[in-house]
């Protein structure tokens, strides 16, 4: 398992590297303005998911045959910056 927090700013940053043993994640937003989330980083606060004052989980799903999202993820937010924790588990 690992954790942290993460400062996402106005250019693309890197939350959580792409991890092919990941089992599951929860991504947890304490900040006020939204954070939008891709999956590289040409992520834009036009063209990425919306992220507000939430809480985010991924999980593996094991009985229906999903598996939990490996791949990279990326964050950036219109203006200033916003606190990002994370919880990744393999």
């Amino acid at each position: 398992m690992s954790y942290g927090n993460i400062s996402v700013g106005t250019s693309a940053t890197s939350i959580l590297s792409a991890n092919p043993q990941r089992s599951s994640f929860k991504l947890k937003h304490n900040g006020t303005n939204a954070i939008f989330l891709g999956d590289n980083s040409s992520v834009t606060t036009s063209n990425g998911y919306p992220f507000s004052k939430a809480t985010l989980e991924y999980k593996e799903e094991t009985v229906q045959g999903r598996e939990c999202y490996k791949g990279a993820i990326y964050g950036i937010v219109a203006s200033s910056t916003e606190d990002l924790r994370y919880i990744e588990r393999e």
